[in-house]
């Protein structure tokens, strides 16, 4: 079947309550990361508009943010971990919001998880949590290094490989991001098409 191409592209809903997730009827990807990683901007070039809210204050994003994506597939925005300036009981909820949306949706939708890190950080706990727990359920998961612009080529290429060999071997090549090039985004798309594809939802 035709390639996506990611251009038909268009909010949907903000989920705020586990009682308003809506049933999966497309495959869906989930975009997960710490605050400011940069997850909205990555849907807007991506999808070549500006659908998704950024901001450049970390925590913004308080929901879980569906996008459809050629009516063929579902982007989740999923609220960023590990700021510590939100209020706990807001965590609290975010939690609760997120540990219902991964229960539902590894049972029904869930084909692939975006895993953003910022390409000039560290693996934080919170990413050692979550990447033990998708391993933990066998969700496929894709490495993506964004802001890759922000360093030398020689130090992306060093960072990326200490938070490969932190995370484990056993994940995919890292795809590296940045929204100033092109290239960024076709290499995305066409893992995304790939997947897909075996996913059979093309």
């Amino acid at each position: 079947m035709k390639k996506i191409d990611f251009s038909r592209a268009h909010f949907v809903s903000s989920i705020f309550h586990k009682d308003d997730l809506p049933a999966a009827t497309l495959a869906e990807v989930a975009l997960v990361g710490r605050s400011n990683v940069g997850k909205s901007s990555l849907i807007n070039h991506l999808t070549n508009k500006k659908i998704a809210h950024t901001s450049s204050t970390p925590g913004k994003t308080q929901s879980i943010n569906l996008y459809a994506i050629d009516q063929r597939c579902i982007f989740a925005d999923l609220p960023g971990f590990g700021y510590a300036k939100v209020a706990h009981s807001i965590k609290e909820k975010w939690g609760v919001l997120l540990d219902s949306y991964f229960k539902n949706r590894c049972e029904n939708g869930l084909f692939l998880i975006l895993f953003l890190i910022d390409a000039r950080r560290s693996v934080s706990i919170e990413d050692f949590q979550f990447l033990s727990w998708a391993t933990h359920f066998q969700v496929p998961l894709q490495l993506v290094f964004t802001k890759c612009d922000k360093l030398a080529e020689h130090k992306v290429a060093r960072n990326a490989e200490e938070v490969m060999k932190t995370v484990g071997p056993d994940l995919e090549s890292p795809i590296y991001y940045t929204i100033k090039e092109a290239r960024s985004r076709s290499l995305l798309t066409e893992k995304l098409n790939r997947m897909l594809a075996n996913n059979g939802s093309t």
